[in-house]
């Protein structure tokens, strides 16, 4: 008899025992960091590419979507951040300096790149 389907978890299959799996490798992950828990999870499901390096990327998204659906508790970020890279936003300057039309050959002129 096969196992029932949970759902879908970036384009596979996702069973109520992977589910349990994955809520014991979080609570095994030492250091409890999401990245560690990613790698463990990927060992335990046997998430690998064709070359068979673990499919990291994918599973870290896939444990965040079931985190942010209340199905697993992941360990808080060790870099929070608001805007989702950890940097702040850039401060545009007030106003822009006035545009002047260059005159002669782009030879002529230096310091471009």
């Amino acid at each position: 008899m096969t196992e029932a389907s949970v759902g879908k978890l970036c384009g596979r299959p996702l069973s109520a025992a992977d589910l349990e799996t994955i809520r014991r490798t979080i609570d095994a992950a030492a250091p409890p960091l999401r990245a560690e828990v990613a790698r463990r999870v990927c060992g335990a499901l046997g998430w690998h590419d064709t070359l068979g390096r673990p499919k990291l990327m994918s599973c870290r998204v896939g444990l965040l979507r079931l985190h942010r659906a209340g199905l697993i508790a992941l360990p808080a970020p060790r870099n929070g951040n608001g805007n989702g890279n950890g940097r702040g936003l850039a401060k545009q300057p007030a106003a822009w300096p006035a545009e002047r039309p260059l005159g002669g050959t782009v030879g002529q002129l230096s310091g471009l790149r």
